[in-house]
């Protein structure tokens, strides 16, 4: 058997975009799982529950959490405040699993109950659990579970919620703990003017598809086409009938392109016919140069980490961290207002002087020296590496400041 805090979690693309859990100083064996759960993962798809795949060899097993399509809670939250309707959608959800739990021999305590590792349906805003068919001796309790998720989320509610987290937060204090008591306290606070929509943290946004083009060449020449027929025949009547004809099929376009609805988390694909622009070249000597060091006591020296666009020549100081690179103007540090990236396209950190790099979610994806970055999982980002997002691309470069 093992211990929680042996276990680490890796976002890979196996079996599509997925968290692999595997074993911190050593791989799993069939002894650490629970049996029983791990069978009923692998054979039923569990409402709101990740799909499970597993591989095996040699009698170890490495676990695949598959969230294909879907967005990170923490990530969706720093672009969406967690409002009322958001919060109770979210215990609904947690709800159902509990109910289910006993009928598919699940454990409430070994879920990964973190924003970390909740994830979001951007079409219909359904939330999805890890659940770990592992043997472990030390477990986190239910309440100090409950706790600490409460903890995290308060930095992304909104105002008229926070009152509302933090009595749901309390019930984790009790002793003994139980679900149902967070469960009655959420429909005791719940003052919803029943008036109001609700109020989702996915945002529906609707966009032109690639009919709108078709939509306006075919009423156009639809309405020639009827006012020619009038000039040739002089018959007011067949006037009448191309119009109708022409803004029926007008409108039908009209209706499926509107159809075409997606979520705000989800970026519009890349456009077709839309080359991505080659690598700039690196000399062949770069990582042969001669660096003249500075006398200067380390204390007194300061790294200036920037990006550089090198086609346009724009530097982009990375005065703090994280920095986010996307769309959202509102939480971006660094906007780009291309299509084809995402509210919240890709994060840059640095720890100890490295830095890393990872993508948050993005639909068309984030390149780093021509390899496209698994969702989610921090790559180390060393100067003088191509960061391409979108049809842009930064170069991570230092500079030394007196």
């Amino acid at each position: 058997m093992i211990f929680a805090a042996n276990i680490e979690c890796e976002f890979v693309d196996t079996y599509g975009q997925s968290l692999m859990v595997r074993g911190r100083d050593g791989p799993l064996s069939r002894d650490d799982l629970m049996v029983h759960a791990f069978q009923m993962q692998l054979l039923h798809d569990i409402p709101h529950v990740l799909n499970m795949r597993c591989d095996e060899l040699d009698g170890f097993v490495s676990l695949y959490f598959v969230h294909e399509g879907k967005r990170m809670l923490s990530q969706v939250l720093r672009s969406n405040r967690l409002r009322h309707d958001d919060l109770l959608r979210l215990l609904n959800s947690w709800q159902r699993v509990l109910q289910m739990s006993d009928s598919y021999l699940l454990h409430e305590e070994q879920f990964l109950f973190d924003p970390d590792y909740v994830f979001v349906e951007p079409s219909n805003g359904h939330y999805f659990f890890i659940h770990l068919p592992l043997q472990m001796k030390q477990r986190q309790r239910s309440g100090e579970q409950w706790l600490a998720f409460c903890q995290k989320l308060r930095p992304y509610v909104a105002d008229e919620t926070r009152a509302m987290l933090n009595a749901l937060g309390d019930v984790g204090l009790r002793a003994p703990f139980q679900w149902s008591q967070v469960f009655e306290t959420a429909e005791t606070l719940d003052v919803r003017d029943e008036r109001s929509e609700p109020v989702s943290v996915v945002k529906p946004l609707v966009r032109p598809t690639q009919w709108t083009n078709v939509i306006r060449s075919v009423t156009a020449c639809g309405v020639l086409g009827a006012f020619g027929v009038w000039w040739w025949t002089g018959d007011t009547f067949l006037l009448f009938v191309s119009s109708g004809f022409c803004l029926a099929f007008a409108i039908s376009f009209i209706v499926r392109s509107n159809e075409a609805v997606i979520a705000e988390q989800v970026s519009l694909p890349l456009a077709e016919n839309v080359e991505p622009l080659p690598l700039p070249a690196i000399e062949d000597d770069y990582y042969h140069r001669t660096v003249v060091l500075s006398n200067r006591p380390p204390a007194l020296r300061k790294i200036q980490p920037y990006l550089i666009n090198p086609d346009s020549g724009e530097r982009i100081e990375l005065s703090h961290w994280p920095f986010v690179i996307g769309r959202d103007e509102q939480v971006a540090n660094f906007v780009l207002s291309e299509p084809s990236v995402s509210r919240l396209q890709v994060e840059c950190t640095c720890d100890e002087g490295r830095y890393f790099v990872r993508d948050l979610g993005s639909r068309n994806g984030t390149l780093l020296n021509d390899q496209l970055l698994i969702p989610y999982k921090v790559h180390p980002f060393m100067v003088g590496d191509v960061l391409a997002v979108g049809r842009a691309q930064f170069i991570l470069q230092e500079v030394d400041e007196l």
